[in-house]
Formats: structure tokens, C-alpha cells, sequence
């Protein structure tokens, strides 16, 4: 119900109130990924990037993707099952 344009507020609030990045980073950010193609997404890479370098964009790149990747993954195997049955 709106995407992630509603989920900004709470990013916001979790991000700069325990001080993870200054506010004026965390627009910058968040103007950054506006600019580019998709959803908000990339915000959570950005957050990592810049609150613990490459490892925290690992890290938030990972827990934003890494269930939907994981659960493709586990169905991949019974795919072709699934599409002979219907």
C-alpha cells in the first residue's frame, strides 16, 4: 500500500534517531536513489555504504534481497514440476 515512499518515515527514524548517519547524509541518500531507475531499494545499500563501508552494503544488500533470493533458490528444484502440473 504505497511502496516504499511509506516505509521512508520509519527508515528515517531508525536510521538518523540512533545515529547511524547525520540527517543531511541520510537525504543526500535518499536523493541519490531517486535518481536512479526502481524502487527504494537502494536505499538500504546506500545506508550500509555509509555507515560501515562495503561491508555494511554487503550486509543491508543482503538482508533487503537475500529471503527472496533464498526462497527462488528452494523452489528452483521443483519448478518444472509445478508447471507440468498446471
Amino acid at each position: 500500500f504505497g511502496g516504499g515512499q511509506v516505509a521512508l518515515p520509519m527508515i528515517y527514524n531508525e536510521v538518523v534517531a540512533n545515529g547511524w548517519l547525520s540527517e543531511s547524509v541520510f537525504l543526500y541518500g535518499f536523493a541519490l536513489v531517486q535518481c536512479l531507475p526502481g524502487p527504494l531499494f537502494n536505499l538500504s545499500t546506500f545506508v550500509g555504504t555509509a555507515a560501515l563501508g562495503w561491508k555494511g552494503a554487503l550486509c543491508s544488500t543482503m538482508g533487503m534481497f537475500g529471503g527472496g533470493i533464498m526462497l527462488i533458490w528452494g523452489l528452483l528444484p521443483f519448478w518444472s514440476r509445478l508447471r507440468a502440473d498446471s
